[in-house]
């Protein structure tokens, strides 16, 4: 006997079940179909076509070390990935450089942005595509009015500065300075200049800025409501992101 459930996002569970000898055997396939999806946001931070939510800061530089790979949310069910211009600050993207990586049946889907000028802002536009059609996101980024520091000051992608944890009984989210001892002689030449929380959708529930960097932040969450979030540590030249969920 061979049964269907359909869910959400186009997964089909196909259910075979075989019996043989007095024995039921089964088996279980899952199968995506229908339109491509993407999966929660873990670095990049997903916007509007207008820039009316998040945006996703950087340092600028006219020199040849202020690219910054950013990943945006992984593509599911499609055979095809892109990423487009949408817009920019200014129309002509001037001093802006970009590069979307991205390939056919590749779960990994990076942008690198490269802003030689301050001032400057870009729209890309990401397409997940397959046989069904299609689906997009919309990635908003630009400078922070601050320049790049010289060579040899940039973060290693391996590296978090902080842990952030959460009381899941009093929804405290507690940031903590990383205990990794690769990160402490990092963290010596990068300077914490705002703590952001984001839900999915780029809205921002709560935002600090850090005059006097410490070991230990506490942020109370109790009026939000279950969801996953986004922490963003803002740096300099470099956005330190965590998640976290809340769920009871």
């Amino acid at each position: 006997m061979l049964t269907k459930n359909n869910t959400d996002n186009g997964l089909i569970t196909l259910v075979a079940t075989v019996t043989l000898c007095g024995q039921n055997y089964t088996a279980i396939k899952y199968i995506n179909s229908g339109l491509p999806f993407f999966d929660e946001p873990t670095h990049a931070i997903p916007s509007f076509i207008d820039c009316d939510g998040a945006t996703n800061f950087q340092c600028y530089t006219s020199g040849p070390d202020g690219t910054v790979k950013w990943y945006a949310a992984r593509p599911l069910n499609h055979t095809n990935t892109s990423w487009t211009k949408v817009w920019s600050v200014p129309s002509t993207g001037s001093g802006i450089i970009w590069s979307g990586n991205s390939a056919p049946n590749n779960t990994l889907n990076a942008v690198d942005v490269h802003f030689r000028a301050n001032n400057r802002q870009i729209t890309l536009k990401t397409t997940a595509s397959n046989a069904c059609g299609s689906a997009v996101q919309y990635y908003c980024f630009a400078t922070n009015n601050t320049a790049c520091p010289p060579s040899g000051y940039a973060l290693m992608s391996d590296c978090n500065n902080f842990e952030v944890s959460l009381q899941t009984m009093s929804k405290q989210v507690q940031i903590q300075q990383s205990s990794n001892s690769l990160c402490n002689t990092e963290s010596e030449s990068l300077q914490l200049n705002s703590i952001q929380i984001i839900d999915k959708l780029g809205n921002v529930v709560n935002e600090q800025k850090v005059d006097n960097v410490q070991k230990l932040y506490n942020i109370d969450l109790s009026m939000a409501k279950n969801d996953i979030y986004f922490v963003l540590l803002q740096y300099d030249n470099y956005v330190e992101t965590h998640q976290i969920a809340m769920f009871k």
